[in-house]
């Protein structure tokens, strides 16, 4: 048998697939198409069957999950779909991004080893696999057509039946992920509806699965039995809860329950030493807001520091008091022209204003020619 464990350890693309091909080197693997083809082969007593499954891969695969397709014509089991969709592994229907597709392949192919699907006709399907209920007068055809579904009845579960045997009380629903046999399958027989949506869910390309043609946990039970389940909503309570499907539901609802609460305790144990660090936050807060003025105040006087010795606005200044001196100096001049100071006078003052306006020029000028120089190279 094919073993597979499926671990909790998140894997990436490639990783599954080199998984994959590590576990089952028969796969062959085409990554244009993102497609896995493998080969399996039934031998049984009079020839041997080969049926090819296909596992297709999404673009965001393994966070979306695969797609299971048989792609051998005329193969039947409980596990396929009309369409060769493989829909009853739950490894498969319960995908998450931490499954491993090494498993969902283990699980596919020991189920048909285990109970080897049916290749061929309906009828030589019908002839090798169905048997008769013991409340029906006639075989049945294990997995009806859309147009029988369509005209389905009303009859129970297990009722006696025209001659067309069994047919199921309402339509089937759409796909179940839970992966059951014919040995598990009343619970989904239960819950159909007899409504016209079927008729556009089918031509939507939703995806039904069959229906089989004999479910075992009906098997044994008489017409009064079957007729009390129907009218009896504690009775039919009751038989649902025996069944394995919502027992095992049940018990991974009791396991998720247990590890949610036992995180949320976990989580609680946090609180106390959350609750410490937040008072210590609080406090370093309050310690901060007077630090805080503190560096205000001092960007404040940082900035009017460096606004006073902006080199545009001390080429500026310059350039203002150049002109204050060269005013002064023609002033000078028409004071000494209207006789106001003597010669002796007007050379002295006149000396030392030009000399300084002179000096406070050339300044001005060196410090525009670096200026642009500074501008250039950044």
């Amino acid at each position: 048998m094919y073993g597979m464990s499926g671990g909790g350890m998140h894997l990436d693309r490639n990783a599954q697939i080199d998984e994959l091909l590590n576990t089952h080197p028969q796969c062959k693997f085409t990554p244009e198409r993102g497609e896995l083809d493998f080969a399996l082969q039934l031998k049984r007593r009079d020839r041997s069957d080969i049926v090819i499954i296909r596992i297709k891969l999404p673009t965001d695969f393994p966070i979306e999950a695969p797609r299971a397709v048989v792609i051998t014509e005329n193969v039947r089991h409980p596990w396929i779909d009309p369409n060769g969709l493989i829909i009853g592994c739950s490894s498969l229907n319960l995908w998450t991004s931490r499954s491993r597709l090494a498993t969902v392949v283990s699980d596919i192919l020991n189920q048909f080893i285990s109970m080897p699907p049916q290749i061929g006709s309906m009828s030589s399907y019908s002839s090798s696999t169905s048997s008769p209920s013991p409340s029906s007068s006639s075989s049945s055809t294990p997995y009806p057509s859309l147009s029988q579904r369509r005209q389905s009845t009303s009859t129970p579960p297990g009722a006696r039946a025209s001659s067309s045997g069994y047919q199921p009380r309402t339509s089937m629903p759409s796909r179940q992920p839970y992966g059951m046999s014919t040995s598990s399958s009343s619970y989904t027989n239960r819950n159909k509806t007899d409504t016209s949506d079927q008729d556009s869910a089918d031509m939507d390309g939703v995806f039904i699965p069959p229906v089989p043609d004999r479910i075992d946990e009906l098997d044994g039970k008489t017409q009064a039995e079957l007729e009390k389940l129907l009218n009896d909503e504690d009775e039919l309570e009751k038989f649902f809860k025996s069944l394995p499907m919502p027992t095992m539901t049940n018990e991974f609802k009791s396991t998720i329950l247990k590890s949610n609460v036992a995180q949320a305790e976990k989580n609680l144990s946090f609180k106390e030493n959350i609750e410490q660090l937040q008072a210590e936050v609080l406090k370093l807060q309050e310690e901060a807001v007077p630090k805080w003025n503190a560096y205000k105040e001092l960007e404040t006087r940082q900035n009017e520091s460096m606004r006073r010795y902006d080199p545009l606005r001390l080429l500026t200044q310059l350039e203002s008091s150049c002109n204050k001196l060269d005013d002064e100096s023609e002033l000078l001049a028409s004071e000494f022209l209207a006789e106001e100071i003597s010669l002796p006078d007007f050379i002295k003052r006149q000396i030392e204003l030009r000399k300084l306006y002179h000096l406070r020029k050339a300044k001005a000028e060196r410090f525009r020619i670096e200026l642009k120089r500074s501008a250039s190279t950044q």
